[in-house]
């Protein structure tokens, strides 16, 4: 120890302070050490010698004058002094030191500063803000995303887009607590907070922008409200499109689809709120012909959709809607440019144009899809031309080899008519025995049966074997009378049934006079023997007709259905295809009747029968009215606006009356109206 204190006291007469602090430090001597350390200038040995001796004000003091300021500094803080320590970091540069200490000691805003100059913007402005200073908080945080976006080097994608979510979010509340929501809102909008976003704009009044962001937040019932408290075209019809869509409100959605343009999305929203036709006309706008072709068929505009279909080269479509339009001879052309031959004949048929009906049927190859159906409609033809070996030949192909089956009794029927019409019973009879191997009952199979199978001599008897019988037998001997169902023609209408077969009827029953009874029974059986003749599925047949000491009557078939005149007294007038198709069958059946020489004398709306498989049928053909008939009625009986001119003339009925009957039916179901008695003459 001693030997240290020579050594020191020599390095300190030779002025090496150094030297003599180190040896009186290791003699322990600590003060003689300082002093010679201080002596020599050595403050930062003075310094660490100091701080050894935990005399840190003193070992602050000797780092000061050696100007080592952080350490100086560091000392202060071990002696619990920061307001000295914060003070040394600052005059050493050492701004993030200062200002940590300054955040110690409770001076946020002096601590805010001391980072903002150490380039710590993110820390100073989370103090700014945390300590009632939001526009240095904005100043800084505003930088902060601008600095960020720019680092695109060495910032990950992700990383930088969450730091500019974050500033945005702190900055944005920062706007709003200064009641500043124009500037809050869009950098809400960039840290994805799109509620407050729209709350901002809308306190901005920027409403439509809030809008925008209440959809893109899914907040759809805060769109509504703000959309009903604003007026009309205040927002882009874009945004009240998807507001109106995703609230399923499809209707207005179009609307406003439709005023930017977007036709396919207007057109979808129409088609689902049920508006076809504003749907169709947007479907065109967008040049989807198909789609608006369909649209207006839904919306019954047929003539618009058969022009779109013809534009998009879709002529079997366009035939089908030009058909439900009327416009049947168009309708047929366009089948015909599809290939459809079968669809055009069939037009063709139900509007008599026969010979150009086989014309395009002859088309129709036998590899054909359709060759079958061909085969059996040509049949048709043949038949109605009695044409009755052709009519055969055509049957045949349309059975394709096929057997006797529920399907096919339909088509073998008409073959063994066809065959026996044409004298060829040995050919028809195993027909009918096929059918009524499948169905025994099927229409007159089991008498044909039976009449073919006894010979020729009793083919002539079975016209009168078909059910209609005449004579002078009462008439619950043959019929079952149920119910009285109206009056009409000066008569009664029964229904009922048939006792031996089970069928319903319906009957009609008139009164004889009995000064008439022998000529009027004359001419009822000359009529029936016409009438019986009758067999077309518009026509109900005849049944029974006969004379018995309560007067006349006749007995038809009866179907299930209503009548046409309670049909249009329910629905009104039909569409224009409707009356075109029910007219075109009524014809069909007056022209087969006129052929064999029968006028119907009867045909009204109360005459024709609608059945429940939506056939059309004439009841009550032949019901003969004359003059006395017409006389007798009550002038307010509305049967009289289908009286014929002619018979209220005195003059003679043919066709043309039954015609003038059918042209009124087309009057009043194509109007709603009935026709007008207006400058009849009175019945004398």
């Amino acid at each position: 120890m001693k030997e240290f204190l020579k050594k020191a006291k020599k390095a300190e007469r030779a002025r090496d302070y150094s030297t003599a602090g180190d040896f009186y430090s290791l003699a322990g001597d600590m003060k003689r050490a300082l002093y010679a350390y201080r002596r020599g200038g050595l403050h930062e040995q003075a310094a660490h010698l100091a701080e050894e001796l935990g005399d840190y004000p003193a070992a602050a003091e000797y780092y000061v004058r050696g100007k080592n300021l952080r350490a100086a500094a560091e000392m202060w803080i071990k002696a619990e002094q920061p307001d000295r320590a914060w003070r040394l970091y600052k005059r050493a540069g050492d701004m993030m030191s200062a200002g940590e200490i300054l955040e110690k000691m409770g001076n946020p805003v002096e601590a805010a500063e001391a980072f903002e100059q150490a380039n710590l913007k993110d820390r100073a402005a989370c103090l700014y803000a945390r300590h009632d200073r939001p526009a240095e908080a904005i100043r800084l945080l505003e930088t902060l995303i601008a600095e960020t976006e720019r680092n695109t080097i060495l910032l990950d994608p992700v990383d930088r887009n969450q730091q500019v979510r974050r500033f945005a979010k702190m900055c944005g509340k920062l706007y709003l607590k200064l009641g500043n929501a124009a500037a809050a809102a869009p950098l809400l909008q960039r840290a994805g907070l799109l509620e407050e976003c729209a709350e901002a704009f809308k306190k901005a009044g920027e409403v439509s922008r809030a809008l925008e962001a209440y959809l893109k937040a899914g907040r759809d019932d805060a769109a509504a409200r703000l959309v009903d408290s604003q007026p009309s075209g205040v927002f882009e019809p874009r945004l009240l499109a998807d507001l109106f869509l995703r609230r399923g409100d499809d209707g207005r959605a179009a609307e406003h689809f439709l005023a930017i343009g977007e036709h396919t999305m207007a057109c979808e929203c129409f088609e689902r709120s049920g508006q076809m036709l504003k749907a169709a006309e947007a479907a065109q706008a967008a040049r989807d012909l198909h789609g608006a072709a369909r649209l207006y068929g839904i919306a019954g505009e047929w003539k618009k959709a058969a022009d779109l279909y013809r534009e998009a080269h879709a002529p079997a479509e366009a035939a089908a809607c030009l058909e439900k339009a009327g416009e049947v001879a168009a309708a047929v052309e366009d089948y015909v440019a599809a290939g459809d031959f079968l669809k055009s004949a069939r037009i063709l048929f139900q509007r008599g144009e026969l010979d150009r009906c086989i014309e395009l049927l002859q088309r129709i190859t036998r590899e054909a899809d359709d060759a079958e159906d061909g085969s059996l409609l040509l049949g048709e033809i043949f038949e109605k031309k009695v044409l009755f070996s052709l009519a055969a030949d055509c049957y045949r192909r349309g059975l394709n080899g096929r057997s006797a089956e529920p399907d096919t009794l339909p088509i073998l029927y008409r073959l063994a008519r066809v065959l026996e019409k044409s004298g060829r019973p040995d050919e028809a009879l195993p027909l009918y025995q096929q059918i009524a191997a499948v169905d025994f009952r099927y229409e007159d199979v089991a008498d044909r049966v039976t009449a073919l199978s006894q010979g020729p001599a009793s083919i002539k008897n079975v016209t009168l074997e078909e059910g209609l019988e005449l004579g002078t037998a009462p008439l619950e001997e043959r019929f079952e009378v149920a119910a009285e169902i109206g009056r009409e023609q000066g008569g009664v209408l029964y229904s009922g049934r048939e006792k031996a077969e089970g069928r319903p009827v319906v009957i009609y029953r008139f009164p004889l006079d009995p000064v008439q009874e022998v000529a009027k029974a004359s001419r009822l059986l000359q009529e029936a023997e016409r009438m019986e003749r009758l067999r077309h599925p518009g026509i109900a047949p005849l049944l029974g007709v006969g004379v018995d000491d309560q007067g006349l009557y006749y007995a038809f078939e009866r179907r299930e259905g209503k009548t046409l005149r309670e049909v249009l007294r329910e629905g009104g007038a039909p569409d224009f295809g409707t009356v075109v198709s029910l007219l075109a069958r009524l014809a069909e059946a007056l022209d087969y009747a006129h052929a064999q020489g029968c006028l119907c004398r009867n045909l009204r709306p109360e005459s024709v029968l609608i059945t429940s498989q939506q056939e059309v049928m004439i009841l009550g053909y032949g019901l003969a009215l004359r003059l006395t008939e017409v006389s007798q009625r009550d002038p307010d009986d509305s049967s009289l606006l289908y009286v014929p001119p002619e018979l209220l003339l005195r003059e003679r009925m043919d066709s043309r009356s039954d015609l003038y009957c059918l042209g009124l039916i087309g009057l009043e179901i194509s109007t709603g109206q009935p026709p007008s008695v207006s400058g009849v003459p009175a019945a004398a």
